[in-house]
């Protein structure tokens, strides 16, 4: 009887069913363009980098490049200075906008602004595209396949 509760236990070898396997190499087929973009944006341009980098010549030529070095102190004052001013820009409006006054009100709302008005385009271009009457996408969907989805209307077809 125990060696019966011991072979239920036991993994046999070569049982595992067709389609899990099919399922494991599908898998790694999805995975394959993943790894082509990868290698040609990450991996190719870092291993490239090593090998620019690895003539010792080209560092000395570098150096001795008088346009390098001012684009170097350039680019450090740059930096330097813009983080700062940024930094402290960014807690002199964030003080300034605390206060409770009118003016700084439409004040905020004119700050606000440049960051809605993108949003408030872009939401306003698809609801005119999946309009249910004459929105351009109904519109092709009509006259391919005689169908017009409620895209915004029907609240079980828009959430999903």
């Amino acid at each position: 009887m125990a060696d019966l509760a011991a072979d239920a236990i036991r993994p046999r070898v070569g049982s595992v069913p067709s389609s899990f396997i099919s399922a494991i190499a599908w898998g790694y087929i999805f995975l394959i363009p993943y790894f082509v973009v990868f290698s040609l944006f990450v991996f190719f341009p870092i291993a490239y980098g090593f090998w620019l980098g690895s003539d010792p010549e080209s560092y000395v030529k570098l150096w001795n490049d008088p346009i390098y070095l001012r684009t170097v102190k350039n680019t450090l004052v740059f930096v330097g200075a813009s983080v700062n001013i940024q930094m402290a820009m960014a807690l002199l409006l964030s003080g300034f906008f605390v206060h409770e006054r009118r003016w700084i009100r439409f004040l905020s709302v004119i700050f606000i602004l440049p960051y809605v008005i993108p949003a408030t385009a872009s939401i306003l271009s698809v609801r005119w595209m999946l309009n249910p009457d004459w929105g351009m996408v109904n519109s092709v969907l009509w006259y391919w396949f005689r169908i017009e989805p409620p895209w915004l209307t029907d609240p079980n077809f828009a959430m999903g």
